[in-house]
């Protein structure tokens, strides 16, 4: 079975610091040493007797003694030629203008609030553009209520009869109740609404010029996702329904291989809606119920386990293990031991494996021996480009 999965698949309080500018008043060693000579000098001349006073401090009527303590009386003036008060209030001015200067005012501390939790939703009721955020796909998980929508392809070579129509609703029927006896074994409970008979809004038809063959899995793959966006109100299905899991079972009345594309995590918003594309038969028989509960398991998480698959940790001695120790399992092969279809019954076992995959169980002794991927979430696909946690 192609799986899409083988592409082989930021407190920092900005604290302003507050810069304090202190002016230093007082007379300044210069001025000082101007004094002491002017006093010396008058005391020299007082004593002696003999020299003049100096002629620019006679000429005013002066005498030295006065002359100096008259100049120290006179304020020291900064080379700028401004009074030491005058200089102070205009340091203090520019201080004022300069914003990252200036000090911050003190505030009230804010107490400690509570972050709000994040916004839960009902389910069904998430807008759309959340819903399609999830690293899950359209599928989601096998837990709970899922709705699976039939989509039956209509090609320039084939047509779908009422009768026919009825009858792949009877398998996928059988498969969706297969798969809720599994769940229930494993202590879950997996609602699948499938049948299109009683459910007309889940049932649809797709009509395409291409020819469509299991080699066309791409190009159809782009029609449908346009198709389903623009055709199908899954935000009436998920109200009604009450779920987000959706996925889209397309039937194809020809013979081929039957596949998933499921949606991968590195995708992103990318080919959201899961698909499941089976072919009425194999070429050999028609396509019994255990495929389709094979393909729809591919959906919600469940990787192939009859080949290897490195973003899923399975090797090739992994696939042995599985032949040996559980040959019936479903994801390793859908016919029975006598290499047969059962059209509307399954007999196939899914081991705990599988259930470790689609996240029924959270450890299984297989890993302390085997690589298997530990995706995150759980029933989720990578596809090889980044490391899955």
């Amino acid at each position: 079975m192609l799986l899409q999965n083988e592409k082989n698949v930021y407190e920092t309080t900005d604290s302003k610091k507050t810069y304090h500018v202190v002016s230093h008043n007082g007379r300044t060693p210069k001025k000082k040493w101007i004094r002491r000579v002017g006093l010396l000098l008058a005391l020299a001349t007082a004593v002696s007797g003999v020299g003049k006073v100096p002629a620019a401090v006679a000429g005013n009527g002066i005498c030295a003694v006065q002359a100096a303590a008259q100049e120290a009386a006179v304020p020291s003036l900064p080379d700028d030629g401004m009074l030491p008060e005058q200089a102070r209030q205009q340091e203090v001015s520019r201080q004022q203008e300069v914003p990252g200067q200036q000090e911050v005012p003190w505030q009230q501390e804010v107490p400690w609030q509570q972050e709000a939790p994040e916004e839960t939703w009902k389910p069904g009721t998430m807008p759309e553009e959340v819903w399609k955020e999830s690293p899950l796909g359209s599928a989601g998980v096998l837990e709970g209520k899922s709705v699976l929508i039939s989509i039956f392809i209509r090609d320039k070579e084939t047509k779908w009869t009422k009768k026919e129509k009825k009858e792949t609703n009877r398998r996928v029927k059988a498969a969706a109740a297969y798969l809720s006896r599994q769940a229930k074994r494993y202590g879950k409970k997996a609602q699948l609404i499938v049948d299109t008979q009683k459910n007309k809004k889940i049932s649809y038809t797709f009509e395409t010029e291409m020819k469509v063959t299991d080699r066309t899995h791409i190009k159809l793959n782009h029609k449908i996702q346009k198709f389903i966006s623009e055709s199908i109100n899954l935000d009436e299905v998920r109200k009604k329904y009450k779920t987000d899991s959706i996925g889209f079972l397309l039937h194809i009345n020809k013979a081929g291989v039957s596949y998933t594309l499921p949606h991968c995590v590195e995708e992103e918003d990318r080919d959201f809606f899961e698909c499941a594309s089976l072919f009425s038969s194999d070429g050999y028989q028609e396509t019994g119920a255990a495929t389709y509960a094979h393909e729809i398991l591919h959906m919600f998480g469940a990787p192939d386990l009859y080949e290897k698959s490195l973003p899923d940790g399975i090797t090739t001695s992994f696939v042995r293990y599985i032949e040996k120790n559980y040959p019936n399992e479903i994801m390793y092969t859908t016919y029975t031991k006598k290499g047969k279809q059962l059209k509307y019954g399954v007999k196939n076992k899914l081991s705990r494996v599988t259930a470790y995959f689609l996240g029924w169980k959270e450890k299984i002794p297989e890993q302390k021996r085997y690589p298997l991927a530990d995706n995150d979430p759980r029933g989720s696909f990578h596809d090889g480009t980044s490391v899955p946690n």
